[in-house]
């Protein structure tokens, strides 16, 4: 390594290792450091400032140089290039620097290829004779880490195609002969069925397939208007919902047969097969109204067919077929409340049973005492009194009796306790009866106000709630005497 300059004292040549500090090599020769020159790697031309004296020496370290102000001028700033042509007239290999200038300036990498920028040596010489004071050096230092790092990007790419396409036709590769062995198996399959059917199953639905397809077309009736005729369509759903309808009203028969309440009431008291009985007597008139009024519809919708549109048609008796299903699930709903609604009395408390028994008879004989007594407080004559309402109260009052008659069955401990002489089996057997008959009588005059209180011009709203209150007390009494018996 040669070590030259003014700012050094002992010049000369020198033997270094590789990798020793450049600061080291100059402290042996006597370096006098300055903060205003810089030291240079390389020789005058085509040497560079070291950015540290700590870099290392390297295979391409040949000279080190340390100038002064005799040696080193600062760089003149950098101007527009006028086309001289001294650089060119300069360039030992003949290129044409002004022409790489401008092509590496603009990073048009193909022109600076097709001008062999890659010949360039670096010797500097065109930098050093231009007029303008341009780095030409740098600029083509630079294009050529440019072109260098494209070309790399474009060897790995080639070589990341080429590994994709040989994994591409192996996994290709694969597939066929995949695919080969999957038809090789499907067809000695189909090779062993033939021989045990005696034909083959893939012939035989390619022939049923193309039997289907040879098959004529339906013909399509049209109306005098233009709309399809669906009348048969429409036959066909008529008889089919008149079929559901019919199967529909056999089930209720003979449910009605298998829960028929005794003829005696007084030997059998069971009341869950009277509340069954009454449910289904209710459902039964309820779908005689819904299905004489069903023919009305139909009869509307026949004469209307020929302007209706059969869409709506359709969709119409869609929505009445699931009303009249949601119907008969919700009473087949109520069926099954009445029956957990009413248990044998055999389950009830004999003692709570007796307790409820009791009150409930107190408290109606005191409820009739005041109606027989005060029948004006009971009901007040007014002109504008609806007999209808009236027993509407009337059944909403016996209604709540049997409420409370309830509350005091599921809380014995707040109610007296009966007396010794009373007969509990006989008390629970009373209030039984007397429940039913109440529970029988709230119904009717729910269902039917009319029958309960007909509506006339002569009949007076004072005499109406006399009536009921007497009928009660009769009621009361008539349960009295079964339980003391």
């Amino acid at each position: 390594v040669t070590l030259t300059g003014d700012k050094i004292r002992n010049k000369g040549n020198v033997w270094a290792r590789l990798g020793t500090p450049i600061i080291h090599l100059l402290e042996q020769v006597d370096y006098q450091a300055d903060a205003r020159f810089p030291v240079f790697l390389g020789g005058p031309m085509t040497g560079f400032i070291l950015p540290s004296l700590q870099s290392p020496i390297t295979k391409t370290a040949n000279c080190i140089i340390a100038p002064d102000h005799f040696e080193y001028a600062p760089p003149e700033p950098e101007r527009s290039c006028i086309r001289c042509s001294s650089c060119s007239d300069a360039c030992p290999v003949g290129l044409l620097p002004q022409q790489l200038y401008w092509f590496a300036r603009s990073e048009d990498h193909e022109k600076s290829n097709e001008y062999h920028l890659e010949a360039c040596i670096e010797c500097g010489i065109c930098a050093y004779v231009c007029p303008s004071y341009i780095p030409l050096i740098q600029y083509f230092r630079q294009e050529k880490a440019k072109i260098a790092e494209i070309e790399e990007k474009a060897k790995k790419s080639e070589e990341a195609k080429e590994r994709f396409e040989a994994r591409e036709a192996r996994l290709q590769k694969e597939k066929e002969a995949r695919t080969a062995r999957i038809n090789q198996a499907a067809e000695k399959r189909r090779e062993e069925i033939a021989q045990n059917q005696g034909e083959d199953p893939v012939a035989a639905a390619l022939a049923r397939i193309k039997a289907k397809k040879a098959e004529p077309i339906a013909e399509v009736h049209v109306k005098a208007n233009g709309e399809p005729d669906n009348s048969d369509l429409i036959a066909q759903r008529k008889a089919r919902r008149l079929a559901k309808q019919a199967e529909t009203t056999q089930a209720v028969e003979k449910v009605e047969e298998t829960a028929k309440p005794a003829e005696n009431p007084s030997e059998n008291l069971d009341t869950k097969k009277a509340a069954v009985a009454a449910a289904l007597a209710r459902a039964r008139a309820k779908k005689a109204g819904h299905i004489a009024e069903q023919p009305k519809q139909e009869s509307k919708l026949d004469s209307n067919q020929s302007e209706a549109d059969p869409r709506k048609t359709a969709v119409t008796a869609a929505l009445a077929r699931a009303k009249a299903k949601k119907e008969t699930q919700q009473q087949l709903q109520a069926v099954e409340k009445t029956e957990e609604a009413t248990k044998p009395t055999e389950e009830l408390d004999p003692r709570k049973a007796a307790v409820a028994a009791a009150l409930a008879r107190a408290k109606a004989k005191k409820e009739a005492q005041q109606a027989v007594e005060n029948p004006e407080e009971v009901a007040k004559p007014t002109e504008e009194l609806d007999p209808r309402k009236v027993a509407v109260a009337a059944a909403l009052a016996r209604a709540k009796a049997k409420k409370e008659a309830q509350q005091a069955v599921e809380k014995p401990e707040e109610v007296a306790k009966p007396t010794e002489e009373l007969d509990p089996r006989k008390a629970a057997v009373a209030a039984a009866i007397a429940r039913a008959k109440a529970k029988k009588e709230a119904q009717q005059a729910v269902e039917k106000p009319e029958e309960a209180a007909k509506p006339t011009e002569e009949l007076d709203p004072r005499k109406a709630a006399v009536a009921a209150a007497i009928a009660r007390a009769k009621a009361k009494k008539a349960a009295e005497q079964q339980s003391e018996q």
